[in-house]
């Protein structure tokens, strides 16, 4: 181990200037990069929370009315938060593989992340129909109103994050790994991390008044 740690000391003492200016310079770069793009991340994440603290403090100003009644929610939802959850686990597991630099992993705790959004949207559509099989629609109540277009937004920020994710998956497939830093992977993987918190405040929100 020693002798192997030697080499590779003697090997990078015997880089020509140039050459190890080189790589300090794409080392460099690669954290510039990465830090832009997390920055972007930080905004996005910053302007969805504000429209999402937006609507609910709306959602329990307009509660206050007398006129205001709670639906019974579908039980599909426990399943769809499960299944959202597991998708932040997934996520995780490829976060892991990516620092220790194993893209085969990745690409598959990816595309694992992925299909489960998938589910989740899927069986969002069926809490939907559900609740229109009950003659609950988009304008029978302020409650479902509310339910609608929350329900309705979060997909919408989660099928962006699937579109991420996609690209994610070509890009490793592509070039078979992922540089470390990489700006673009961790800031999607906190955006999911994130559109997963905002359903759970959702769902319960939803489910306590």
């Amino acid at each position: 181990m020693r002798a192997k740690l030697s080499e590779s000391m003697s090997a990078t003492a015997t880089l020509p200037p140039a050459e190890l200016s080189i790589q300090a310079a794409g080392s460099r770069c690669a954290d510039v990069a990465a830090s832009k793009e997390q920055l972007t991340v930080l905004a996005v994440l910053a302007t969805v929370g504000m429209l999402f603290a937006g609507f609910a403090s709306a959602y329990l100003v307009r509660r206050q009315g007398m006129d205001w009644a709670r639906e019974q929610l579908p039980g599909i939802l426990v399943f769809n938060t499960c299944v959202l959850l597991a998708s932040s686990a997934a996520l995780e597991a490829a976060r892991a593989a990516h620092r220790r630099d194993r893209s085969r992993n990745v690409r598959h705790w990816v595309a694992a992340g992925a299909l489960l959004g998938l589910v989740f949207l899927g069986a969002q559509l069926v809490a939907w129909k559900q609740l229109a099989a009950q003659g609950v629609y988009l304008p029978s109540s302020a409650y479902s109103s509310f339910f609608f277009m929350l329900t309705a937004v979060h997909g919408v920020h989660l099928a962006g994050g699937i579109l991420a994710l996609g690209y994610l998956l070509w890009r490793v497939s592509r070039y078979q790994r992922l540089r470390r830093p990489d700006g673009l992977f961790d800031g999607t993987v906190l955006y999911w991390h994130f559109v997963d918190g905002v359903w759970v405040f959702l769902y319960l929100l939803l489910l306590s008044y």
